[in-house]
C-alpha cells in the first residue's frame, strides 16, 4: 500500500479518491468478514436489522458468553471509522468524498492492519488454549 500512497499525488484526484476509497470499502470488509464468522461461529448469533453492521462489530468487539473480545477496544475505535466510511462510501457518490479524509484512512490502513495482525493472534492463541480444555 506505501507504494501506491507515496504515487498518489501524480493521479488526478478525481481518480485517487474513488480508486482509494474502493480499497478502504475492501478491506473493512474483510474485517468485517472476519466478524462475521466469530459471531456465527462462537456466539452462534449475528445481528439484525438496518444497523445489523454496527451491532456486529460491537459484539465481537465485548466479550462473548464463552469468548475473549476478537478486537481491543482501541482497535474497535479505530475499525469503527472504517466501518462509517464504508456506510458513505456505499451511499454516496465517489465525487462526493472528501478526499482529505480517503486519504486520511487510507495512509492508516497499514498500522490498523497490524493491530488486526495482533489481535487475531491472540484470539487465535485463545482459541488454540480453549480447544485443549474441552
Amino acid at each position: 500500500m506505501k507504494i501506491v500512497l507515496d504515487q498518489i499525488d501524480s493521479i488526478p484526484e478525481i481518480a485517487s479518491s474513488p480508486a482509494l476509497a474502493s480499497y478502504i470499502n475492501d478491506f473493512y470488509k474483510g474485517c468485517e468478514r472476519i466478524s462475521e464468522v466469530v459471531a456465527v461461529t462462537l456466539d452462534e448469533s449475528l445481528p439484525q436489522g438496518k444497523n445489523w453492521h454496527q451491532l456486529l462489530l460491537n459484539q465481537v468487539a465485548n466479550t462473548g458468553d464463552d469468548r475473549p473480545p476478537l478486537w481491543s477496544q482501541s482497535l474497535f475505535l479505530e475499525l469503527d471509522q472504517y466501518r462509517k466510511f464504508r456506510h458513505l462510501v456505499l451511499h454516496t457518490y465517489s465525487v462526493d468524498l472528501d478526499a482529505k479524509r480517503v486519504q486520511e484512512l487510507a495512509y492508516n490502513l497499514e498500522p490498523v492492519f497490524l493491530k488486526i495482525k495482533e489481535d487475531i493472534v491472540i484470539f487465535n492463541a485463545w482459541l488454540a488454549d480453549a480447544s485443549f480444555q474441552e
